[in-house]
């Protein structure tokens, strides 16, 4: 029995992939996706091709015969026959004492706490449904389907009371089960919003810290010392680079040594390099995860990579060594063109949300 149970949770999950799969293609600008219905025949016609087979072909061909609010339609009325609801009925109590917690933060982390005991297969479930139904909120300003829109339609489906409740307690609580869907919404609106900035300031850093590899590459070949990679000889002079306390300044001399540690430079900016772009790959992947984008935050810490302007002499070069000696900065500024390199702590702030996965 359990591993049946298993099973059918493992089929509900893929079902809902693929309906959200096809949502996604072609009905985040539709207006009114969700509120309004496919035409009853071909939901039904869907829903037998999608019995017989659930594939992603069988949903692609409904999408060009038909709409995609058929589609939304089959989900929709999916998830309502489930014989225990998404939010199954043995956490219906819980989730019902979480949601009268006046305080919103105490109120999410309650509400959090609760849903982080789902079982996998509704976790799962849940969390693809959440992220989907965010993404569909974030373009409310063209599908007019807001947070508060979507929580009407899905709040009483993903959250249903069990059957022996009172009748007239069932529609009083219709409200609260609507109010829990559109915070769980807004939280995960916010989780976006918050990685796609902190994903535009990484690529920015990471645009940064490459020019300024090439610069310092470039002062390799014209100072006469190898580079790790091959590039063309630079024809002028170059900017200081300056990568934690490490500085390299290109020379209008071209057979001086620039700096004895001008490889390890270069190599230190790679390092950096690759770090950021494992923390927009960590962020990226984080944004899909239900939780609370407070209390499972987990700030990333940007590399510093900062970049000079002027060329001098070498007693210059020392001096400004000691002082970026002294600089502890933990941001990333400058650039090529002045304003390339923007502070980077706007992404150690915004790459929250990388939480547990599924349980």
């Amino acid at each position: 029995a359990q591993v049946k149970k298993e099973r059918r949770g493992k089929d509900t999950t893929r079902f809902v992939e693929l309906c959200v799969w096809a949502v996604d293609q072609t009905g985040l600008f539709e207006e009114g996706i969700y509120r309004l219905s496919g035409a009853g025949t071909r939901v039904k016609a869907l829903r037998t091709d999608m019995q017989k087979r659930a594939t992603k072909a069988v949903l692609e061909r409904a999408l060009v015969e038909g709409d995609v609010h058929v589609v939304a339609s089959l989900l929709k009325q999916y998830l309502r026959e489930l014989p225990d609801p998404v939010i199954p009925f043995k956490l219906y109590d819980k989730v019902k004492r979480a949601m009268q917690i006046s305080n919103r933060e105490r109120l999410l982390d309650a509400l959090f706490a609760v849903l982080d005991t789902l079982p996998p297969a509704h976790y799962a479930t849940l969390e693809l449904l959440v992220f989907h139904l965010a993404r569909v909120a974030q373009q409310a300003s063209v599908n007019k389907m807001t947070a508060s829109n979507l929580g009407v339609v899905f709040g009483p489906t993903l959250l249903r009371p069990p059957p022996d409740t009172n009748p007239m307690v069932a529609v009083q609580d219709v409200g609260m089960q609507t109010q829990c869907v559109e915070l769980l919404l807004e939280e995960q609106v916010k989780k976006l919003q918050a990685a796609a900035h902190g994903i535009e300031a990484i690529d920015e850093a990471i645009a940064v810290a490459e020019q300024q590899r090439l610069q310092v590459r470039r002062s390799l070949k014209v100072s006469g010392l190898p580079a790790t990679e091959a590039e063309k000889p630079a024809e002028k002079p170059v900017a200081a680079v300056v990568v934690g306390d490490v500085t390299a300044r290109t020379s209008p001399r071209r057979n001086r040594p620039i700096s004895r540690h001008s490889a390890d430079e270069e190599m230190s900016i790679s390092k950096s390099i690759n770090e950021l772009r494992d923390q927009r790959t960590q962020l990226s992947s984080g944004v899909t995860r239900l939780a609370s984008f407070r209390g499972s935050a987990v700030y990333l810490a940007i590399p510093r990579v900062k970049a000079l302007t002027s060329v001098g002499d070498e007693n210059e070069n020392e001096k400004e060594n000691e002082d970026e000696d002294e600089d502890e900065g933990a941001g990333i500024s400058g650039g090529a063109s002045g304003g390339a390199g923007k502070t980077a702590a706007p992404a150690a702030a915004a790459a929250a949300a990388v939480a547990k996965g599924f349980p």
